[in-house]
């Protein structure tokens, strides 16, 4: 996925206009400046690859895991990973 990121990362200015506007003209874009910034964005994608990243790799070891002992605790962690990992998509999704 990051490999597709790259000309987004790279073009992002050309594709999100907002990058490129006034922010004391837009309210809206002044007060959410922080995030709808050249910085924030790249925060922001950081953040959720990593997330990501963590996510993935946590549930692939429990359920490899899980194919070898057949634990009931592999079961448990990975629906432990997988509902902060709903809970943290979800929030990022509602803050955009």
């Amino acid at each position: 996925m990051a490999i597709f990121f790259l000309p987004i990362a790279l073009l992002a200015k050309k594709i999100y206009a907002w990058m490129s506007l006034d922010p004391h003209v837009d309210h809206a874009l002044h007060t959410k400046q922080p995030l709808l910034s050249m910085p924030g964005f790249y925060i922001v994608a950081a953040v959720c690859f990593l997330t990501w990243w963590v996510l993935s790799n946590r549930l692939r070891k429990w359920s490899l895991k899980q194919d070898e002992s057949g634990a009931a605790e592999c079961t448990h962690k990975m629906r432990f990973h997988s509902y902060w990992g709903i809970f943290a998509s979800q929030s990022r999704s509602r803050s955009r």
